[in-house]
């Protein structure tokens, strides 16, 4: 536990951002028995009541000052959100203001959920997982476009992986129409939903989706201006292609 806490510490105050752990590869994906912020609290608080009083107050110290609003949340088991995964590392995962909370009062973490799809399915831009409040999850999904870098939402052309997944469709907007994408993005999702490290019960599982005629960005509202997805405002903008799903 006490490599677990230092070595995220060092990544962390490296320049790392703690949902990125492509130092890690070996651990990359393999996400496990999720924590609630009160566990994750409690497993910082175990594992530096290990270390000595000055190794502590230094380690407490040295991450205050690096990301104050993330070692907040950890004391506060407010808003951190984490798992540990199979090689028994505790990591953080997100925030919970990206929780989604079911109909029934289900936690789910979307992130995890949508990363997976993306690794399944490299011909995705971006996975919104929808289901706040609602009866089952679904996604909201865009493609690889050119000209879409985040900042803009580019145009109706695919690009990269997307004209691999049926060559005689080059547009997202033949794409959204086309049996071979729907069978593609199914397979992810199916894949994504078996996949006990990410989907820990059904409430996790994502039941239905819809292709974007356009990426997420900045410029269209998607996305902050430090690339962050607001969820909210993501999912009233395409409700009319959300709503029905869940007729």
């Amino acid at each position: 536990m006490i490599r677990c806490i230092v070595a995220a510490t060092a990544f962390l105050m490296a320049g790392g951002e703690a949902s990125d752990w492509a130092a890690y590869p070996e651990r990359a994906g393999k996400y496990g028995t999720p924590y609630t912020a009160r566990q994750l609290g409690q497993a910082w608080f175990n594992a530096l009541m290990l270390l000595s009083d000055t190794d502590r107050c230094s380690l407490v110290l040295t991450f205050l000052l690096q990301e104050k609003g993330l070692f907040r949340a950890l004391l506060v088991g407010k808003s951190a959100e984490g798992c540990m995964d199979t090689n028994g590392v505790v990591r953080i995962t997100g925030r919970y203001k990206e929780l989604i909370i079911g109909a029934g009062g289900e936690n789910i973490a979307p992130v995890p959920v949508e990363d997976k799809i993306k690794q399944l399915a490299p011909a995705l831009s971006n996975v919104m997982m929808v289901g706040d409040n609602r009866r089952f999850n679904v996604a909201l999904v865009t493609l690889l476009a050119e000209g879409a870098t985040g900042e803009l939402p580019g145009g109706d052309n695919l690009t990269g992986a997307a004209l691999e997944v049926n060559p005689v469709v080059k547009t997202v907007s033949a794409a959204m129409k086309d049996p071979a994408w729907q069978k593609y993005i199914e397979k992810a999702i199916e894949e994504t939903n078996s996949d006990t490290n990410v989907c820990q019960n059904n409430n996790w599982k994502i039941q239905k989706f819809v292709i974007a005629p356009r990426d997420f960005s900045v410029q269209t509202g998607e996305f902050t201006p430090t690339m962050k997805l607001k969820r909210s405002v993501t999912e009233e903008m395409w409700k009319e292609l959300i709503d029905p799903l869940y007729s």
